[in-house]
């Protein structure tokens, strides 16, 4: 679950060279569906008992949905501060 969510922030902020949050995401949209339905996959393979047999995996308890979250915003702000020192570095 961890790597789904670092790997959502990393390509929301490091696909582009410019900064993550100034532009639409509708602008990519087949990245924004894929990212999601990882993410309902990811939480049906957790949740769901016959996947759970299947797959042998666990539900998360709530605070460790919050403990990925920000460890995946931490990545995304990290990429962001990246992106901003480097344009700062080049002007």
């Amino acid at each position: 679950m961890l790597a789904a969510g670092r790997q959502g922030a990393n390509l929301v902020s490091c696909f582009q060279a410019h900064p993550a949050l100034r532009v639409p995401l509708r602008n990519n949209p087949f990245l924004m569906i894929g990212m999601a339905l990882a993410f309902v996959l990811h939480v049906l393979a957790t949740e769901l008992p016959f996947l759970q047999a299947l797959l042998r995996t666990q539900p998360l308890p709530l605070n460790w949905w919050g403990i990925f979250a920000l460890i995946a915003a931490s990545i995304f702000l990290v990429a962001e501060v990246y992106k901003r020192v480097s344009a700062l570095r080049r002007s």
